[in-house]
């Protein structure tokens, strides 16, 4: 499991091993699967380097300006994203129904 807080300065990431062991008992049967046990382990807490996100675009935009050199993303990709985030949200308003992302 993963937690993502764009909040949190100290973890922004953690993971979490977690997962579901299936036991066998002598009941096992297509009824009975066995016995589901989660498991625990570690938590990770990896270390990642700060950094305001729309000021290193801005120097990246300025830089490209600067330098004539092509951006890592463009219009074209930022009009990709609004599409995709558009489609998201008329599959989720439509009880999460599967919608094709159309880039007319």
């Amino acid at each position: 499991m993963l937690k993502f807080d764009d909040i949190s300065k100290n973890a922004p990431v953690t993971i979490y091993n977690k997962s579901v062991a299936v036991v066998p008992t002598d009941q096992d049967n297509i009824h009975n699967v066995g016995e589901i046990i989660p498991t625990e382990g570690d938590t990770i807490i990896p270390y990642i380097q700060q950094s305001e996100p729309l000021l290193l675009e801005c120097k990246h935009f300025i830089e490209s300006i600067k330098t004539g050199k092509k951006p890592l993303t463009d219009g074209i990709q930022g009009a990709k994203v609004v599409k995709i985030l558009e489609t998201i949200e008329n599959s989720i308003n439509s009880a999460g129904l599967p919608k094709e992302v159309r880039y007319d």
